[in-house]
């Protein structure tokens, strides 16, 4: 019976202990060279082929907006800026852009390109000092939309190209298990009695699941690898006490193991910025007498404070991310548990910010019957306002007046003057119900002056030396919870090593 060789066609070898070189060339160099030159190649040509589909995406959903706008625009309409972009906000989404770039959130929207284009054919129309008219501009658009539909047919047949080369070589990506899985078979007397059953189903019964356990093995993939998802908008990009949508959904889940769940996937919510915007809203949910829903909210802000201090503030500085993870991962599995380190100070530090939120509330709202009674301050009920008030409990806000002569002091002199009056008493007080009078666009002004001269600042706040004792104690707490976590992830990764390397490449230190 012949042999069929063929498969081996596909494979290229950089090292084939039977090739010739020059007696001048040193083989072993040869070896390498070719060996770079086929990565070289390889990374080449799977760049080329991803810009190539990203350009026949972009010219693609480009076409689609074009087309539209030529059919339905009469030539007074296309030459109007706000008609475009009223036009491309009603028919397409806003918000659209290309996936496939690596910077994808970076990258302009398709209705910007389509704006784009058309100022650059407006500008071009000035320099050629033609008239800039709709029926110009409709010209230059069809001229471009020419010259896309060209490269647009030139793709396809070069993607072809690309993939049969591609093809035409065995790789390392094209190697994988076809399946590899143990079993290990329990007694009888550990059978589940459904496995008699006399209506077996295909790997849905219980029986077959309690009767047999799939074993990792080292070639198989990791069964627990948890993919990170980016942030539907950049944090740098929020105001003060924005929240992200996944920060809200994160809020409204029912179980502790579901939240670790959920934060291991989306770990960027774990920051100070998430914490304090979240826990604003559950003042606004005391406020509004749903002291169910600020309790749950106060939960759930402090294990983004517990989470965020394990990823931002590890014991190690050098720490990598995915151990900084582990910690966290940690965290949640002492939180469902009773009477560990972790759980215990979690509940302390829930149960004194809620008392902080309901204290604080209080006040507020005496503060607000007050001004209403002696008709101080115009408050209005459903109107926005802004109110400066500390979010930590173990901190005050304070006025600071800057001292003359400062850059500082010359942007406090150009506040109003009704403010300065205000800021000059050095009561807080004064100054909300200043700020309860203006309007929240000119508010939100003068907090920018404020920020830019220092009139407002924070200060250290501990009631009495009982208070001191129990922030000592937290602390102590929370550094045995670290230590726990550290130890548990010490002997993880030991055993990760193990099965990866094998036992013989583990270099075994005292502990």
């Amino acid at each position: 019976m012949a042999i069929d060789y063929s498969k081996w066609d596909k494979l290229e070898l950089s090292d084939d202990s039977d090739v010739e070189v020059h007696p001048n060339v040193d083989k072993n160099s040869f070896i390498r060279w070719k060996q770079r030159d086929i990565h070289e190649k390889r990374t080449q040509r799977e760049q080329q082929i991803k810009g190539l589909q990203v350009q026949k995406e972009m010219y693609t959903q480009l076409n689609k907006r074009v087309d539209k706008m030529l059919a339905e625009f009469t030539d007074t309409q296309l030459g109007s800026e706000k008609e475009r972009s009223k036009f491309l906000d009603e028919r397409f989404d806003k918000t659209e852009r290309c996936t496939l770039e690596a910077q994808a959130e970076d990258s302009p929207t398709y209705n910007e390109m389509v704006e784009d284009l058309f100022t650059q054919i407006e500008t071009d129309l000035k320099k050629e000092n033609a008239d800039v008219s709709g029926t110009n501009i409709r010209k230059k658009v069809e001229e471009h939309r020419e010259k896309i539909e060209a490269v647009l047919a030139q793709i396809d047949p070069k993607l072809k190209e690309f993939d049969q080369e591609k093809y035409s070589h065995i790789t390392s990506d094209d190697i994988h298990d076809g399946w590899n899985t143990s079993f290990i078979n329990k007694s009888k007397s550990e059978a589940s009695p459904a496995a008699s059953s006399s209506e077996p189903t295909k790997s849905s019964t219980p029986s077959s699941t309690a009767n047999a356990k799939s074993v990792e093995t080292i070639n198989s993939p990791h069964a627990e690898k948890v993919v990170e998802k980016k942030p539907s908008k950049p944090i740098s990009e929020l105001g003060d006490l924005e929240l992200l949508q996944e920060t809200i959904d994160f809020s409204q889940l029912p179980t502790t193991k579901a939240c670790g769940a959920y934060l291991l996937e989306h770990p960027f919510i774990a920051c100070t910025h998430q914490k304090d915007a979240l826990l604003m809203k559950a003042f606004d949910f005391q406020l509004n007498g749903d002291a169910d829903l600020a309790k749950r909210t106060i939960n759930k802000s402090m294990l983004l404070q517990f989470s965020a201090d394990l990823l931002e503030n590890p014991p190690n500085p050098q720490m990598p991310r995915d151990v900084r993870l582990q910690y966290v991962k940690q965290l949640f599995s002492q939180l469902e548990m009773d009477n560990t380190p972790g759980k215990i100070a979690y509940e302390q530090e829930c149960h004194r910010m809620i008392e902080h939120v309901k204290n604080r509330c209080e006040i507020i709202k005496k503060e607000q019957e007050e001004e209403q009674a002696h008709g101080e301050g115009e408050y209005d009920e459903g109107v926005e306002q802004i109110q400066l008030r500390s979010v930590d409990p173990n901190s005050e806000l304070i006025v600071n007046v800057p001292a003359k002569g400062t850059k500082e002091y010359e942007i406090y002199e150009k506040l109003p003057e009704k403010m300065k009056q205000a800021l000059g008493t050095g009561s807080l007080d004064e100054v909300n119900k200043v700020f309860a009078t203006i309007p929240i666009d000119e508010a939100e002004e003068l907090l920018e002056r404020f920020n830019e001269c220092g009139v407002i600042g924070i200060q250290a706040l501990l009631d009495n030396e009982k208070q001191f004792e129990e922030l000592a104690e937290n602390e102590k707490k929370f550094e045995q919870m670290r230590k726990a976590a550290e130890q548990v992830n010490i002997n993880d990764k030991l055993n990760e090593l193990k099965e990866e390397l094998g036992d013989e490449d583990v270099v075994k230190t005292p502990m």
